[in-house]
């Protein structure tokens, strides 16, 4: 799907090679047998012996950081395989049951993390696109009820001319027909 933004070059754990990032946020988060602290000051000195210089608030931005990639990687090969499952069930889908898809999706997804915030968003997005799919359609409308209502006026002018009068009729005629195609 999309590629991740490149890291500040003076942030330096978001800079680490992709393992010793993983071990970083498992020193922060999972006590082992040989690691039983995993308080951010124990992980800052640890990183010290190998040089690496931090401070306890860049490793406490780096583990939410961390966390959020990951889970943002999970949910990416989720879509791409419930994508790649849907399109071959349904390879002619409407935008509309694409829609669906995505909201059953996001729906799963806040259920699952018991955060709702997806969920919400996906939801006010898709009002809004109602709300401007609905919008769109009563300007169409008012404009095709003004484009009527002239064509009435210029007809109701021109029965003092007979010949102007057998115009507006055949064209109002046409436009008729053009409306209902």
């Amino acid at each position: 799907m999309s590629t991740p933004n490149k890291a500040r070059s003076d942030a330096i754990l978001k800079n680490l090679s992709e393992d010793r990032q993983g071990e970083v946020f498992q020193r922060l988060t999972v006590k082992t047998a040989t690691w039983k602290d995993t308080s951010l000051t124990a992980v800052k000195e640890w990183l010290a012996l190998d040089g690496v210089k931090t401070s306890e608030r860049a490793l406490s931005e780096f583990c939410s950081w961390y966390a959020l990639r990951q889970q943002v990687k999970r949910n990416e090969s989720t879509v791409e395989t419930l994508l790649a499952e849907f399109k071959a069930a349904s390879p002619d889908a409407t935008p509309e049951k694409v829609q669906a898809v995505g909201q059953a999706f996001f729906s799963a997804l806040a259920l699952e993390t018991q955060d709702i915030k997806p969920w919400f968003l996906a939801q006010q997005v898709a009002l809004k696109k109602q709300q401007q799919d609905l919008d769109q359609q009563k300007f169409a409308e008012s404009k095709k009820d003004e484009a009527t209502k002239a064509l009435e006026y210029c007809l109701d002018e021109a029965k003092q001319f007979p010949a102007v009068q057998d115009l507006f009729k055949a064209a109002f005629a046409a436009l008729k027909k053009a409306k209902v195609k």
